[in-house]
């Protein structure tokens, strides 16, 4: 373990290990500039439960100071194959894999004021044992100072840092009253909702409800999954809920929030029927908008999915909530920027150790000169 002075690391690698890091991992997460609930003990606790196998293994890195620990760098390992000609060893955050996307604004955790001696010390400890041969970090905040400070730290160890294009992530600064709120959206989009709000009115046939208990989430749940595969059905595609191994780690999500009174899983209902459903979360005084159903035949002539997210923000801004965030635009996200006037950034970063660079650079050359055998071969040239 890499020492300087009174700094120290250590890797954990066991679940056991893992499991006994709450409070700590909690209490300086609460003091970071990475204070999300995708990065809480929690969210990555139950997403290893969910998809860590046989052929992950835990790698997560922390930073003391004498006893105390100032930096967590929560990651696993996997082994990857190139060209089926060797192997090599990736890190990547505890919350993503390369297949999927389930976790967003990850980041390694610190003070601000530690922030540089942090990334420096997890870097130093990847090479210093030999932890792996790259890193993948996916859907990192463009603004974070760990983004800056891991190509600066990466030139120093001879590191290629590579950054990927941004993804948009809109969000509402909630003011303080829902009258504000409205008078912050286009005119058109204004003009819809109240439109709406008026039919809902005369109609005396829409409800709106939050899921309170264990019971009803049950139930709940279930609902909100068939309304979202309707969703992505009608669109024909899959939905995120095609494989069993996400719809799992979300219910198992919505089991922890749902104790605290964290979960917002939201419902439209339409003369008894459901319409549509939104799947939020709130931390930090913030709600985090994660999923989403929506049944069209249900309510014609409606929006219920707009209406929803409309009464949720309504009720984050009568409770005091500060943000409410979309999270990560997709291709059919366009809605998100007529409800939200600002966007954060993310991207995934790149990190190949010299080594790796240099093998795969032997192996292409290696290849080159194979095919070019084989060329010459079948043109009569080739000599042994």
């Amino acid at each position: 373990m890499p020492e300087k002075g009174n700094i120290r690391t250590e890797v954990l690698t066991t679940k056991e290990e893992f499991g006994k890091l709450k409070e700590q991992w909690n209490g300086l997460l609460r003091q970071s500039d990475s204070n999300v609930v995708c990065m809480t003990w929690e969210w990555l606790w139950l997403w290893w439960n969910t998809y860590g196998t046989d052929k992950t293994s835990l790698s997560i890195i922390l930073i003391y100071r004498a006893d105390e620990i100032i930096g967590i760098a929560p990651f696993y390992r996997i082994t990857k194959e190139w060209k089926k000609l060797f192997t090599y060893r990736r890190m990547l955050f505890i919350g993503s894999d390369e297949k999927s996307l389930v976790s967003e604004f990850q980041d390694i955790i610190s003070t601000k004021k530690d922030k540089l001696l942090v990334v420096e010390s997890v870097l130093e400890t990847v090479i210093a044992e030999d932890l792996s041969d790259d890193l993948l970090l996916h859907k990192v905040d463009t603004s974070s100072e760990s983004t800056l400070l891991l190509k600066e730290c990466a030139a120093k160890e001879s590191i290629l840092y590579m950054k990927s294009r941004e993804f948009e992530s809109p969000y509402i600064k909630l003011p303080g009253t829902y009258k504000e709120y409205m008078m912050q959206l286009g005119s058109s989009t204004r003009s819809k909702i109240r439109r709406d709000q008026r039919r809902i009115a005369e109609s005396n046939t829409v409800r709106y409800r939050r899921t309170s208990n264990a019971e009803e989430l049950d139930t709940d749940f279930k609902e909100f999954v068939k309304l979202h595969t309707v969703r992505w059905k009608s669109r024909s595609q899959p939905g995120s809920f095609e494989t069993g191994r996400f719809k799992g780690f979300l219910k198992s999500i919505a089991i922890e929030m749902l104790k605290n009174g964290d979960l917002d899983l939201y419902f439209c209902e339409v003369s008894g029927r459901p319409a549509a459903a939104v799947f939020n979360i709130r931390y930090n005084n913030k709600i985090s908008f994660f999923q989403s159903g929506l049944n069209t035949e249900v309510a014609p002539g409606l929006s219920p999915g707009l209406l929803l997210h409309d009464n949720a923000i309504h009720e984050a801004i009568d409770a005091g909530i500060e943000e409410y965030d979309f999270l990560m635009m997709g291709s059919t996200d366009q809605y998100k920027k007529r409800l939200a006037k600002e966007s954060r950034f993310l991207c995934d970063i790149y990190l190949a150790r010299p080594g790796l660079m240099k093998a795969l650079k032997r192996m292409e050359i290696k290849v080159k000169f194979f095919i070019d055998f084989l060329r010459q071969r079948d043109l009569g040239t080739a000599t042994s």
